[in-house]
C-alpha cells in the first residue's frame, strides 16, 4: 500500500527490506534541509511558508486518497530540496485503511515510552491521537495546521518543557494566536483555526480545502500594503493637548487614504487601542495590517515635536523613523512631510490631488427626504465638478438613485464609478453600496462579501460590526 504513493511531494517508498530481523523501508534519497532545521533560523517568511504548505497538503491529499494516514507529520518529516521542491517523508508509523476506527494507543504508547520523540512528535499529535483513540485524516490536517502554525511564528503551537505540559496543551490550550505575523491574512488565520480545532469533528474536513484557501491568496509577494496609524501620545504636561495628538493621527489617516495602492485601517478600529500599552505584533494581527504608524507629539509654548516610527508587523523591526520640530502654525505642513515620509518607506507615492469637500446626506435626519435628498443631490454634484473621481460622491448619488428614485441601473453606474479609484472606503461606500443596492437587487452574496471586506478593513467600528 504504501509502495503505491507516487506523487511529486512524496519521498518515494521503494520497499521493505529485512536483515538480523530486523525491518527499513527503503526510501528515496532526498537532498537539501528538513523544515526543522529551517525552523532553527526563525519564522519563514508568509509567502514561502504558503508555499511549502501547499505542497505539503498535496502530499497529504494523495495520500488520503489511497486512505493513507501520515499520522507523524512534523517539520523533520518534511525536506526542503534546492529547487524549492517539497517532499514529504517517514511514512514509517502511516495507517492503512483511514477510516478504520481502530484505536491509535500503539502511537501513543510508543511515544510515551521513548522519551525522545516525546517533543519532537507528540508536540504535532491531535487531541484524539495524544489519548490513543482513533484516527482518521482529519490527525494528519491538524499536524498540518501545527506545520504551519510553527512556520509562520518560529514557535510551536503547543510544545512545552515536559510531555505531560504538552499533553495538557494539545488538549485543553489554543495557540497564542496573537504570534502569527501581522502580514497573515484573515483567510490562513481562519484556516489554522479551522485546522487545530480540538473536536475532529469541527476541524476541517479535508486537507483539499486547505489546498483551495492557500490557493485563494494568491502570489502573497502581490499581496496589498497596509498600514494602521495608532493615536499619537501625547507626551506634553498639559492633557488638553490631547486633542492636537488625536488630530495629527486622523490627519495622517486622512493622507495616507489616498495613497493609491495602500490599505489604510479607519480611524474608529485604529483609536481602539489608544492608551493600550499592547505588543506592536498583536495590534497587527487584530487589524491584519502588515505595518504600523505610531508616534508623540511634544509642545512647548508655539513650538511642537513630533516623531514617528514606521513598524513592519512581522516582526517588529524599525522600517522608518522620523522628528519633526516646527512652529504651531506649520502644523499642517508638518502633516504632509509625514505622510510623504511613510509613503516613501512603502514605495508609493501620494495621489496628485486631495479629496474635495463633501457635504453628506445627514441632513436628512433634521429634514423631510423630500428637501434633504435634493440638497444631497446639489452637493454631490459640486463635490464632483471640484473633484470627478470623488468616490464618496458617486456612491451617495447611487444611493440615492436606488433608494429614492429605485433607479436600479443609474445605482450601478454610480456604485461602478465609486469603486473606480483606490482605496474604497468601507463605511461609506461598500458599506452603502451592499445594503443600499445589492441586497435589494438580490445579489445577496455580493453584498455579504462587500460587509466582509469592509470589516476586514475597518474591524473595530461598531457601526459596520453591528
Amino acid at each position: 500500500m504504501l509502495a503505491s504513493l507516487n506523487h511529486p511531494n512524496i519521498a518515494a517508498i521503494y520497499g521493505l527490506e529485512e536483515a538480523d530481523g530486523i525491518r527499513a523501508l527503503v526510501l528515496e534519497l532526498v537532498e537539501g534541509e528538513t523544515l526543522a532545521e529551517r525552523l532553527t533560523r526563525g519564522p519563514v517568511p508568509v509567502t514561502d511558508a504558503l508555499t511549502i504548505a501547499r505542497q505539503i497538503a498535496d502530499a497529504l491529499g494523495a495520500a488520503h486518497e489511497k486512505r493513507i494516514v501520515h499520522r507523524d507529520l512534523k517539520p523533520a518529516n518534511v525536506k526542503i530540496r534546492p529547487d524549492g521542491a517539497v517532499k514529504v517523508l517517514d511514512f514509517g508509523l502511516a495507517k492503512a485503511g483511514g477510516d478504520d476506527p481502530t484505536p491509535d494507543s500503539q502511537v501513543s504508547t510508543m511515544a510515551g515510552t521513548r522519551a525522545g520523540i516525546i517533543l519532537g512528535t507528540m508536540a504535532y499529535m491531535s487531541p484524539e491521537q495524544a489519548r490513543g483513540q482513533s484516527v482518521d485524516k482529519r490527525t494528519d490536517i491538524w499536524a498540518f495546521g501545527s506545520v504551519l502554525f510553527e512556520m509562520l511564528t518560529g514557535r510551536t503551537a503547543f510544545a512545552r518543557d515536559t510531555a505531560s505540559d504538552t499533553i495538557a496543551g494539545i488538549l485543553e490550550r489554543e495557540p497564542d494566536w496573537t504570534a502569527l505575523p501581522g502580514s497573515s491574512s484573515a483567510r490562513i488565520r481562519d484556516l489554522l483555526r479551522r485546522c487545530l480545532q480540538k473536536d475532529p469533528s469541527q476541524r476541517l474536513h479535508d486537507i483539499a480545502d486547505a489546498r483551495i484557501d492557500i490557493e485563494g491568496e494568491g502570489d502573497p509577494t502581490d499581496r496589498q500594503p497596509s498600514i494602521a496609524v495608532l493615536p499619537f501620545a501625547n507626551m506634553s504636561a498639559d492633557p488638553d493637548n490631547e486633542y492636537f495628538s488625536d488630530g495629527l493621527a486622523e490627519e495622517v489617516i486622512n493622507l495616507l487614504a489616498h495613497i493609491p495602492g495602500l490599505k489604510v485601517i479607519a480611524r474608529t478600529s485604529a483609536f481602539a487601542f489608544k492608551d493600550k500599552h499592547e505588543d506592536i505584533r498583536r495590534i497587527a494581527g487584530v487589524l491584519d495590517v502588515t505595518n504600523i504608524l505610531q508616534g508623540s507629539v511634544r509642545k512647548a509654548g508655539n513650538r511642537i515635536r513630533v516623531t514617528a516610527q514606521l513598524i513592519a508587523a512581522g516582526d517588529g523591526s524599525h522600517l522608518w523613523s522620523d522628528r519633526y520640530d516646527r512652529e504651531l502654525a506649520d502644523v499642517f505642513a508638518i502633516q504632509d512631510e509625514i505622510a510623504e515620509a511613510i509613503a516613501k518607506a512603502l514605495q508609493v507615492t501620494l495621489a496628485d490631488k486631495p479629496a474635495a469637500p463633501l457635504s453628506m446626506m445627514y441632513v436628512a435626519g433634521v429634514q423631510p427626504a423630500h428637501e434633504a435628498v435634493p440638497l444631497a443631490r446639489v452637493h454631490a454634484q459640486k463635490a464632483l465638478e471640484l473633484d470627478p473621481s470623488l468616490l464618496e460622491a458617486h456612491a451617495l448619488l447611487g444611493l440615492l438613485a436606488a433608494m429614492y428614485d429605485y433607479d436600479w441601473t443609474e445605482a450601478d453606474r454610480r456604485f461602478r464609478l465609486a469603486f473606480a479609484r483606490d482605496p474604497v472606503p468601507p463605511l461609506f461606500v461598500r458599506i452603502e453600496r451592499a445594503n443600499f443596492f445589492l441586497a435589494h437587487v438580490g445579489r445577496g452574496r455580493e453584498a455579504v462579501e462587500e460587509m466582509e471586506r469592509a470589516l476586514a478593513e475597518d474591524p473595530l467600528n461598531v457601526p459596520e460590526t453591528t
